[in-house]
């Protein structure tokens, strides 16, 4: 199901000024539909709460973001499904016309958070926000999801109560999407999906949960990041209320973003915006020569 929001074309990616700046951006959300880079939005993805849930910037968990004290906000999301965007979610916002490159998936070293369940979900006790990283690589759409489940968690155990950090080593599974994902497998034997041409990857007939780094090798070069989702999953509950803040994304050439979402925008934080998605974008455009238009 396509999107609801129509997406300007990327004019250009930002390029780095000082290497100060390249080593920590923030990028601050506000309630409402938001415009965080050139043609790269931040919104409720109302066509994709297949469940009824919905996410919104709110006070009712505040949350710091280490160093800048006075958070008055943080993402707050319902199920039973839900899903706030930053980029896109698919490999197109139009027909013919590519989603914005956020980067090169294989410059990704780390997305860790912050993260808490206010109330545990009736479907699944141990329902903590998922967060999914969307990837498009040679035509096949995926996305890599964190679950608190696969990160020291247990199925049917209620999730720690309070703030809780994801960590440096957090694991995701992948999830192929659509577009050919036969073409996933035929280019690595052993590994199959659980829907056939589509679904969750697994190796062995078990799913697969690693680190960042560790899926890499089962990219190609062209890989890029599309965008990247925060919500509740399919069977949560309707009840279900979790938080995200103070989302870490860290590259392997040393660049850092924070975005920290916020109920209230502070003064001077639109320029930081526009140079904090160029963290990724920057290495992207000087490894493809390219810009890519939406």
């Amino acid at each position: 199901m396509k999107l609801a929001v129509s997406f300007a074309a990327i004019a250009a990616t930002i390029a780095y000024a000082s290497a100060a700046q390249a080593t920590d951006y923030g990028v601050v959300i506000h309630p409402g539909v938001q415009n965080v880079a050139p043609g790269v939005y931040a919104y409720d993805a109302v066509g994709e709460q297949g469940g009824g849930g919905y996410t919104a910037v709110t006070r009712n968990a505040p949350r710091a973001a280490p160093g800048t004290p006075g958070a008055n906000g943080s993402l707050e999301i319902h199920g039973d499904r839900s899903r706030y965007v930053i980029g896109s979610i698919y490999e197109d916002l139009l027909p013919g016309s590519p989603a914005p490159s956020l980067g090169s998936f294989n410059n990704l070293a780390q997305v860790d958070f912050d993260w808490q369940t206010g109330v545990v979900g009736s479907g699944q006790p141990h329902a903590a926000p998922a967060v999914r990283i969307h990837i498009m690589d040679n035509g096949v759409r995926s996305e890599m999801i964190w679950e608190q489940v696969y990160n020291g968690g247990a199925s049917g155990v209620a999730p720690p109560a309070g703030w809780q950090t994801s960590g440096d080593n957090s694991l995701f599974y992948l999830n192929v999407r659509d577009h050919d994902g036969a073409a996933f497998t035929a280019a690595h034997p052993g590994y199959t999906l659980d829907g056939g041409d589509q679904g969750v990857v697994l190796l062995g007939g078990s799913q697969v949960n690693r680190s960042i780094g560790s899926w890499q090798s089962l990219f190609s070069a062209n890989a890029y990041v599309t965008g990247f989702s925060f919500g509740a999953g399919s069977g949560f509950g309707s009840n279900f209320v979790g938080y995200v803040d103070n989302v870490r994304l860290s590259t392997l050439s040393g660049d850092t973003t924070i975005i920290n979402f916020e109920a209230v925008p502070e003064p001077a934080t639109w320029a930081m915006m526009i140079g904090g998605f160029g963290l990724i974008g920057a290495t992207a455009r000087r490894r493809r020569g390219k810009v890519v238009f939406a």
